[in-house]
C-alpha cells in the first residue's frame, strides 16, 4: 500500500513537471512534426501486453488493462491526427501567395506551438495511464511494466528531456 502512495505521489510529481514543459519548443519545422508523427505511430502500434507474462493479469485485471490500454493508444492517436492536420496546413501555408512573409510565419508558429502541445498532452496521457495502471495490477507485475515502459518510451525520444525517469 505505501509503495503505491510513493508511486502515486511520483507520478503527480512527475506530471506537474510535465506542465512545466509546455513551454519548451520540441518542433521548429515540418521535419520535425512528421519525425513525430513517425514516433507517436510506432507508440500506437506497439504492443503493451508484450511487456509483462500474460498470465500474470487474469480476468478483471486483464480487461482493465486492455481498457486502459486502448483508451491510452486512442487519445495518441488523437493527438496524432491534430499534429497531421498542422503537418498538412504548414505546406499549404508555406506555398501560399495569400499571405505575407510575416503572416507565414505567424501562422507557422501557431502550428507548431499546437504540435508542442499535442506532444505535452502525449506525456501527459502516459502518466495518467500509467497511474491508472497501478490500480488494476499487482505490485510486482507493474514495477515490471512500469521499468520496461520506461525504457521503451524513453527510447522513443518524443521529446528531448526523459519525462519518465526510473
Amino acid at each position: 500500500m505505501i509503495k503505491k502512495l510513493v508511486a502515486v505521489l511520483s507520478f503527480i510529481i512527475m506530471f506537474l513537471v510535465c506542465t512545466t514543459i509546455n513551454a519548451q519548443a520540441f518542433t521548429t519545422d515540418k521535419y520535425d512534426i512528421q519525425e513525430t508523427v513517425n514516433k507517436l505511430n510506432e507508440l500506437v502500434n506497439f504492443d503493451c501486453i508484450s511487456l509483462i507474462n500474460r498470465n500474470e493479469l487474469i480476468g478483471y485485471r486483464l480487461s482493465n488493462f486492455e481498457m486502459y490500454t486502448g483508451e491510452y493508444k486512442r487519445n495518441i492517436i488523437a493527438a496524432r491526427d491534430n499534429i497531421i492536420q498542422g503537418l498538412n496546413k504548414v505546406d499549404l501555408i508555406e506555398n501560399s501567395t495569400d499571405f505575407s512573409d510575416s503572416e507565414k510565419e505567424m501562422q507557422l508558429r501557431q502550428i507548431y506551438n499546437n504540435t508542442d502541445y499535442a506532444i505535452s498532452d502525449v506525456n501527459s496521457k502516459t502518466i495518467s495511464y500509467l497511474m491508472s495502471l497501478s490500480k488494476c495490477m499487482p505490485t510486482l507485475t507493474y514495477q515490471r511494466f512500469l521499468h520496461k515502459f520506461q525504457d521503451y518510451y524513453n527510447d522513443l525520444n518524443i521529446t528531448d528531456s526523459k519525462l519518465l525517469q526510473k
